[in-house]
């Protein structure tokens, strides 16, 4: 994180201490970014660059990690 991300950090922090706590399966879904084109503004590369690191962050401490590719699961983590 850059200066002035602190807000976003601690967004960030806030959700993985939430997701940490919960005794429930949680199913996360969120839309991969990195493998297309670099976006030509820099809005756009840090949305792409921060969404990535904390879909990192969650895959960290997930049991089970799937890509879903034209609906075809690929098993990054965890047995099927």
């Amino acid at each position: 994180f850059e200066k002035g991300d602190d807000k976003i950090g601690l967004y960030r922090d806030d959700l993985l201490k939430t997701l940490s706590a919960r005794k429930q399966s949680i199913i996360v879904v969120s839309n991969e970014l990195g493998m297309g084109i670099v976006p030509e503004n820099p809005l756009g590369r840090k949305f792409r660059d921060l969404s990535g690191r904390i879909n990192q962050n969650i895959a960290a401490m997930a049991d089970k990690v799937i890509l879903l590719t034209a609906g075809l699961p690929t098993y990054l983590k965890g047995a099927p």
